[in-house]
């Protein structure tokens, strides 16, 4: 896919300016997400399936959109039950898959780590970035984080360096806000599952704003 035409230098001074004070292009501070809709169990064939939109397009933070995607994929994946018999006159073991597709075991995913990834802009860090925010954004990092809050996981993409002062404060960054996202996602994805269950298939949105992040 094409990327976005880079902002015109009137845009990034726009940026720039709206970041310093806080206050996006399209509303948020430097510290919310953008909405998202989320619905699991969308591939009737499948073991375990997640959809999940950007309410704003397809623009930037693509690894944090996985990586939500791909718990919720997981908290509803069907692991299909075992039968597993030892012979001891052969000494051999078999294993055999349970026909009954009601027969299944469900994954353990509250340990998952979910990707947060914050960006420098002009000395301020923030969250979910926009393409156009990364035209003017110094250095990002990723970090995996569980929902205990530790890191597990970092990867720095872009060209400009960062010194450790600013790599420990997006760190902390992200270690605040990787245990509430956490937290939402696991409630979405019951409150999803419960709706389900009652009438069937849903959307579910899952919404991050300025009383779920100071």
């Amino acid at each position: 896919m094409p990327r976005v035409p880079i902002a015109s230098e009137d845009e990034r001074k726009f940026i720039v300016d709206g970041i310093q004070s806080n206050f996006r292009n399209d509303g948020r501070n430097c510290r919310t997400y953008r909405p998202l809709l989320l619905a699991t169990d969308v591939i009737n064939t499948a073991n375990g399936s997640c959809l999940l939109k950007l309410v704003l397009r397809y623009e930037g933070n693509l690894h944090d959109a996985c990586s939500f995607a791909m718990k919720a994929a997981l908290s509803e994946t069907k692991v299909p039950a075992l039968k597993v018999t030892h012979d001891e006159e052969t000494n051999e073991v078999s294993v055999d898959v349970c026909d009954d597709p009601y027969e299944y075991g469900v994954l353990d995913v509250s340990n998952l780590p979910v990707l947060i990834t914050v960006g420098q802009i002009n000395g301020v860090h923030t969250v979910d970035t926009t393409i156009k925010e990364d035209s003017v954004t110094l250095a990002r990092i990723t970090y995996g984080i569980k929902s205990s809050g530790s890191i597990v996981y970092m990867n720095k993409d872009g060209g400009g360096s960062l010194d450790l002062l600013n790599i420990r404060s997006m760190a902390k960054i992200a270690s605040d806000i990787g245990p509430q996202m956490n937290e939402l996602l696991v409630k979405k994805i019951q409150l999803s599952k419960e709706k389900q269950a009652s009438w069937g298939h849903t959307n579910e949105r899952l919404l991050f704003n300025d009383d779920n992040f100071v």
